[in-house]
């Protein structure tokens, strides 16, 4: 699609990576502010554990994407 709307160089990047911090992203909100913060670091300390022991997960569980185009004048 980006080719079509005239943007040949562009680039797709994963944002985030691991299926514990992707889970964490949907249940947030349903937390009180205070505890949801301090939940953070300790699911990325899981997510990090968990991607070396399955690294190609974090193909399969971005939180979004990240994309970059370039229009040539």
């Amino acid at each position: 699609m980006l080719s079509d709307a005239g943007l040949p160089e562009h680039t797709i990047r994963p944002v985030a990576t691991g299926p514990l911090l992707a889970n964490f992203n949907t249940i947030v909100l349903s937390l009180p502010r205070f505890p949801s913060a301090g939940g953070i670091p300790l699911y990325a300390a899981f997510d990090a554990l968990f991607l070396k022991a399955r690294p190609r997960s974090a193909e399969r569980n971005p939180l979004g994407y990240l994309f970059v185009a370039k229009k040539h004048a």
